[in-house]
């Protein structure tokens, strides 16, 4: 990789290590951007987790049918001025995974006093015991031990260390009577860029920053003359699967460009593709065991005696992603060299390859190539009457893309034709600036619209904890898309089945959605970013980033006794807590005839400047300096919002917050979201008897409480 793309994506590690101070402590941050960066994107805090004292090793794991993925994360501490320092790391990393081998091996463990641990054990149990139920219980279960090292590698005496250790774990160990192979892997920073640059590219350059567009794939060598199926715009063969991870490992996700579905999570179907791959047979076997690749492309040239490939131009794979994704793991993570020369010499997948003017509508292709991995739930609901309404309303009403299934807004961009349910519209009718290079567009996705609704109807801690379940499970998405609610969540002691039995029978307002949406992104832009609010607090207080006199502990202790800089921490990981709060104000003001207000809401000062121009940080800017109007709704609801986080910190909430294990966790709870309301009606109560010598309420007239402030606005005749 290029240096200074290598610069670029470590400054962004950095920069999401920094923010995800807001909600985690130190080195459970660090796990935390480990497992996003690596992929692990659908674990669950309270189960694939495990950091913390009593870990035998273990930060975060996976598991997936017969493959175990363990992962022990090392960093170094943060300079005082918030960057990662990537020197290289000592033995305790290494020891950490024999540490992990010792605990699935030991018949006898004890974990009781680490309750986090259980449930990586129930589900390891549970697989011994279900391959020893299996007919051939002599296959392995696989175990790969990723040593994560935000740093450029080990020490000497600790790669010594670690070579020793992988000798030791070449052949499989016995545990109740199951084989078991574990692979131990380092993944130095230099890895976790690369997983993250994959996962990103959207040029036809490769990782060393080349410009490139094709690809070489090898058809397999047959006996009779011809070794593929050919047409004028389209070939049938099985090819060298090394080609194919050689093609991700040098183009990452531009690969799957045309793909709408091209980001896949770890999954129960890759794990299962990488099982095949471990064994000689079925890796010799896995033409016929796998459904292969559907690749699309500009033009390809056929083979020749002195060119035995396809020349393939702009490829594009839209079907058989996860098939491709899970060779290339298999190959870098799971596989010995010898095994890896074996893969390369004797594995084929089958693809069938296609040029653009193959089919009359390559979109249809595109549409119909099936996956092994499930459909997101999202796109099964993406042709439901209600949320092809929301398309057309939003875009007809509101001037915003609404993003009904996965990837809709890039292909929309793409090519405008496929949307037939809006005709004449192009991407230029949602473009709010033209700024060159720095476009800015109006859309919103379904999943973001989905949690926000949810969160302005009061049930927040669903919405962060149960994403997952929003369009899986219709007791959510009946919730959120086809009726409305008559009062706010907390009115209902925060029970969604309460709110259930008292719904009104009509689907929420296309425009109160949106109005739910924006609050959301600007609650992001509000707060200072962690390490600028670090800075500030830093200057306040005098500190310098190159004095020694203090640890980063005693800066962090120092810090802490700031108001201001704990407040803003606060606010930055209760985004979604701010549109609850938005809602319960707007419930409190207008009753159920808030899901009437939505035109008078996007009309109103800064929801108006977001609605029309999307341009969130011009806008925080200016509440963050304090220069809104009182008539303006959605910074007079932040102040009211950050004014009871102010109050709560002023007492024994504070302690709580910054004890709290798991932040986001103890920040969405109903005791928190129980105190913020209570402090709202405590307020509202305040200024109907006085006035708040608060400078965003001075223009708010005298003894006219908050709820009838906002009330005066929206719901006056």
């Amino acid at each position: 990789m290029e240096q200074i793309h290598l610069k670029n994506f470590i400054a962004s590690l950095q920069k999401d290590v920094n923010e995800a101070l807001d909600s985690f402590i130190e080195h459970q941050a660090f796990v935390r951007v480990a497992a996003e960066w690596l992929g692990f994107t659908n674990l669950e805090e309270d189960k694939n987790f495990v950091d913390g004292a009593g870990d035998r090793g273990v930060d975060f794991w996976f598991a997936a049918g017969v493959v175990f993925d363990i992962f022990q994360v090392k960093s170094h501490e943060l300079t005082k001025s918030g960057d990662i320092q990537i020197d290289s790391f000592g033995v305790e990393g290494v020891k950490d995974l024999q540490r992990v081998v010792n605990l699935l091996t030991d018949e006898n463990r004890d974990i009781k006093s680490f309750t986090k641990l259980r449930p990586l054990v129930d589900e390891w149990e549970h697989t011994v015991t279900t391959r020893n139920l299996a007919e051939s219980s002599d296959e392995p279960l696989h175990v790969n031990l990723g040593l994560i090292l935000f740093g450029l590698g080990l020490k000497p005496q600790a790669s010594s260390e670690f070579a020793s250790l992988e000798a030791a774990l070449a052949k499989p160990k016995m545990y109740r009577g199951i084989p078991v192979l574990f692979h131990p892997r380092i993944i130095a920073i230099g890895d976790i860029v690369d997983s993250r640059w994959r996962s990103s590219n959207i040029e036809w350059r490769d990782k060393d920053g080349k410009q490139r567009e094709t690809i070489d794939l090898y058809p397999e060598k047959l006996d009779e003359p011809l070794s593929y199926l050919r047409g004028p715009h389209h070939a049938v063969f099985f090819c060298r699967a090394i080609d194919l991870i050689n093609a991700f490992s040098d183009f990452g996700y531009q690969l799957f460009e045309p793909n709408v579905r091209a980001h896949i999570e770890k999954s129960k179907v890759n794990a299962a593709i990488r099982k095949s791959l471990a064994y000689a047979s079925s890796r010799k076997e896995f033409q016929f065991l796998n459904n292969g690749a559907t690749v699309i492309c500009s033009s390809f040239t056929k083979p020749s005696p002195n060119k035995p490939w396809f020349r393939v131009r702009f490829p594009g794979v839209i079907n058989g992603l996860q098939t491709v994704v899970a060779l290339h793991d298999s190959y870098y993570d799971d596989l010995t060299q010898q095994e890896k020369d074996d893969l390369a010499q004797h594995c084929y997948v089958l693809v069938r390859l296609l040029q653009r003017e193959a089919v009359r509508d390559i979109n249809s292709v595109v549409l119909a190539s099936n996956t092994q991995n499930p459909m997101q739930a999202r796109n099964l609901r993406s042709n439901t009457s209600e949320q092809v309404y929301y398309e057309k309303l939003f875009a007809q009403q509101l001037g915003w893309f609404y993003e009904r299934k996965q990837g809709a807004w890039d292909a929309f961009c793409k090519d405008p034709t496929r949307w037939r349910r809006l005709p004449n519209f192009k991407p230029s009718h949602f473009r709010v600036s033209v700024t060159p290079g720095r476009p800015r567009f109006r859309h919103v996705d379904n999943e973001d619209a989905a949690q926000a609704w949810l969160s302005f109807i009061g049930f927040s801690n669903e919405a962060v904890h149960e994403k997952r379940a929003l369009f899986e499970e219709d007791r959510w998405y009946e919730l959120i898309f086809l009726h409305r609610t008559k009062r706010h969540g907390a009115m209902y002691a925060f029970d969604p089945a309460q709110a259930r039995e008292d719904w009104l029978n009509y689907a929420p307002a296309p425009d109160m959605i949106l109005a739910s949406c924006l609050a959301r992104e600007f609650a992001r832009r509000v707060p200072l970013a962690g390490k600028e609010n670090r800075q500030r607090a830093m200057e306040r207080l005098g500190l310098s980033s190159s004095d020694s006199t203090f640890t980063r502990e005693q800066v962090e202790a120092q810090l802490l006794q700031d108001e201001d800089y704990l407040l803003e921490q606060v606010l930055s990981g209760l985004s979604w807590l701010f549109v609850d709060s938005l809602g319960y104000l707007l419930y409190r003001a207008c009753g159920d005839s808030v899901h009437e207000v939505g035109k008078r809401l996007l009309a109103d000062g800064s929801l108006a400047a977001l609605a029309k121009g999307a341009d969130f940080d011009a806008v925080a800017a200016t509440v963050r300096n304090e220069e809104a109007e009182p008539s303006d709704i959605l910074p007079v609801a932040w102040y009211a919002f950050r004014h009871t986080l102010g109050q709560l910190l002023a007492g024994p909430w504070r302690q709580s917050y910054l004890t709290a294990r798991n932040r986001t966790r103890f920040n969405y709870q109903n005791s928190t979201r129980q105190k913020v309301y209570e402090q709202l009606d405590n307020l509202d109560r305040f200024m109907t008897k006085a006035q708040l010598t608060q400078p965003w309420a001075a223009g708010i007239p005298a003894k006219t409480g908050l709820y009838s402030h906002f009330a005066s606005l929206l719901c006056a005749p």
